[in-house]
């Protein structure tokens, strides 16, 4: 979770940009950790509007049907607006091994539209 290496696992830091079919939203994989019991996905969540805070729940976040995330984590679950300094933030999740990371259903909601 910190970007240690971590004993049985494989570690790989990448770049792979998914729709998150949400507007205002974008989300990069950066790193994959691959084991014989869990994958680990670390995304990068980034808030591109001008005027809107966004709220992820993670409670109903979902990877792949059925759900195969057994933990997920956000660093912060209210993003900013892009014009602040805190319009992204990182999300972690550990899930089965028989998970693809681009199957991901990130519930985003907004929470406040400046005018």
């Amino acid at each position: 979770i910190r970007g240690d290496e971590v004993a049985g696992y494989e570690v790989r830091n990448l770049i792979r940009t998914l729709t998150p079919g949400i507007k205002g939203v974008t989300i990069k994989l950066v790193r994959i950790y691959t084991g014989n019991q869990f994958n680990g996905y670390v995304f990068e969540i980034v808030n591109v509007t001008k005027d809107q805070k966004l709220f992820i729940n993670v409670q109903n976040l979902m990877l792949g049907d059925p759900n195969v995330a057994i933990l997920s984590a956000v660093d912060q679950d209210v993003i900013e607006p892009e014009t602040t300094g805190n319009h992204k933030t990182y999300l972690r999740i550990v899930a089965k091994p028989t998970s693809i990371y681009n199957d991901l259903k990130l519930p985003i909601q907004v929470v406040d539209k400046r005018s």
